[in-house]
């Protein structure tokens, strides 16, 4: 013979779904608490090699400007010691000639 069902037991499956519903939310939140942790962690750290890679970039640079403006000098300094030296041998060409055609 079958027991008749009670508004009691209704509410005591209601009561035990409730729990489980409530138990599954909250591992649910806890989840999605570490997976944003751990999101944060990784961005953070993505952040953190992108400045690292930056400051490399930025101290690569510097130091190839530095070597391009040390090279720029040094051909400037060349070519001017190779207009003095062409300006000298032109003055004194020039007063060759000028001996020679008296």
């Amino acid at each position: 013979m079958s027991q008749p069902i009670t508004i009691e037991d209704i509410y005591k499956l209601f009561e035990k779904t409730n729990e489980k519903f409530e138990q599954s939310r909250q591992e649910y939140d806890r989840r999605a608490a570490e997976a944003k942790a751990e999101a944060d962690r990784r961005a953070a750290e993505a952040d953190r090699r992108a400045a690292e890679a930056k400051a490399e970039y930025d101290r690569r640079a510097a130091e190839a400007k530095a070597e391009y403006d040390r090279q720029a000098a040094e051909y400037d300094r060349r070519a001017a010691e190779a207009k003095a030296e062409a300006d000298r041998r032109l003055a004194q060409l020039e007063k060759t000639v000028a001996n020679t055609s008296r």
